[in-house]
């Protein structure tokens, strides 16, 4: 499979606007579907390639405010 850099580092998959009162934690829940990964290939199919990827999650895209949690795909194939 050819693989197709995509042109930017990060790009908003989910959000939810939470409301939580300073000093307390949520957990907060966000379903990502597999598509959401998905890319143009060179053929101009659309494909979510398998491999390791990392999940930003955070109140902005400023470096210092995310946190990473990793994640692989496995035997992904096109996707239309």
């Amino acid at each position: 499979m050819l693989s197709v850099k995509k042109e930017c580092d990060k790009e908003l998959k989910a959000f939810a606007r939470v409301a939580i009162p300073a000093g307390e934690t949520r957990r907060v829940a966000l379903e990502i579907p597999l598509h959401a990964c998905s890319l143009v290939n060179a053929a101009g199919q659309r494909v979510v390639e398998p491999g390791d990827f990392e999940l930003l999650v955070g109140p902005s895209s400023r470096e210092g405010d995310l946190q990473t949690v990793a994640f692989r795909v496995r035997n992904a194939g096109e996707r239309k």
